[in-house]
């Protein structure tokens, strides 16, 4: 149960809220999903299988942890292994299909030189949301009230909203990379900006009570900024003592200068690497994951760990993240019950 719970959580987080019986989880396909078909992919969580009945894609529990976060099997594969999934690693070779054996092949051949060239390409920033009102200059607006209460009821401020360009849309769209259309309805937005201070990126929060999607990150296209790419409020936190790695926007708002958000537990290279280039020797690092995410914090404090010493794991007792403990509370948390990522850190955190 523990594992499905897991594979369900790791899912979710990238699909959105699945349909469940009992031996199935039913997604939105991220391949083909055009807001018109939904719960088309099909995840068997006893015969470790998926299946898209809409677009026809198909393979491994693995294959489609590589897909979505654009990693070669052997990582894919770490990823199932740090969350306790280990039996819905990739099967042997013979019982791989054929588009699986193409995307091991692909991914495993890439060359070094081929990564130094991806990581040098200058990125432009992701396609704005249409519909978009900064709440600076509307915030007289009638149809801007809903967001100020929500925006105040998280704990924001008006500082917070003219340093993150918060706004809002009330009737809002973007495209996808295949040109389709998805509305946003009634939903805060929230920039993200690179190191120069300018616009990168855009994500949403939803201020409905049960929204069908509580938050939406800006669509993957080809040579622009992504969630994979983007850290929110890094180019503050850059300068600070401290920097603070959370989950999503709110929380890394709530802890002022220091929060950082990385879009979700599941940290890429790429946003590794971004912290790892940037930071200085003096500066400390804390990961503050939600807690039931242990095997990503372990995850990620030990691979910032082997580049910057003064990393550090945040063991939170109370079980509730950042934006919900508020600012003072969880800087509290914070000084009081952060461990070192070394052995013994370790094994503080999973005893926890």
């Amino acid at each position: 149960m523990i594992v499905l719970d897991y594979l369900e959580n790791l899912l979710t987080e990238n699909l959105g809220d699945p349909l469940k019986s009992e031996d199935e989880l039913r997604y939105n396909c991220p391949f083909c999903d055009d807001g018109r078909n939904k719960h088309k992919l099909y995840v068997s969580t006893d015969k470790r299988v998926w299946n898209c009945f809409n677009c026809g894609r198909s393979g491994y529990i693995t294959s489609l942890i590589a897909n979505i976060y654009d990693v070669d099997y052997k990582e894919a594969n770490n990823i199932a292994n740090s969350l306790g999934i280990s039996t819905l690693s990739i099967s042997p070779e013979s019982e791989i299909s054929d588009e699986e054996k193409l995307l091991v092949y692909v991914k495993n051949t890439t060359t070094n030189e081929d990564v130094a060239i991806n990581e040098d390409k200058e990125l432009k920033p992701a396609p704005f949301i249409t519909g978009y009102k900064s709440l600076k200059d509307n915030y007289m607006l009638p149809e801007a009230k809903p967001f100020l209460k929500y925006i105040n009821k998280r704990g924001f401020n008006s500082n917070d909203i003219v340093k993150h360009g918060i706004g809002y849309v009330t009737e809002g769209y973007f495209r996808k990379p295949n040109s389709d259309i998805v509305t946003v309805n009634n939903s805060l937005v929230f920039l993200t900006y690179g190191l120069d201070g300018n616009y990168i990126y855009w994500n949403t929060r939803s201020i409905e009570p049960n929204p069908y999607v509580k938050s939406i990150n800006a669509p993957i296209y080809d040579g622009c900024y992504s969630k994979k790419t983007a850290i929110f409020n890094f180019n503050s936190a850059i300068k600070e003592k401290n920097i603070v790695i959370t989950e999503g926007v709110p929380d890394a708002i709530t802890l002022g200068n220091s929060g950082v958000g990385t879009f979700g537990k599941q940290v890429t290279s790429e946003q590794i690497k971004l912290i790892i280039d940037n930071v200085s020797k003096d500066q400390n690092i804390y990961v503050m994951l939600d807690m039931d995410a242990k095997p990503y914090i372990e995850r990620l404090g030990r691979k910032l760990a082997n580049y910057h010493e003064n990393t550090y794991m945040v063991i939170n007792p109370t079980g509730k993240d950042a934006n919900s403990l508020g600012r003072d509370k969880a800087w509290e948390i914070i000084n009081a019950t952060s461990v070192k990522v070394d052995d013994y850190g370790i094994i503080k955190l999973k005893l926890s």
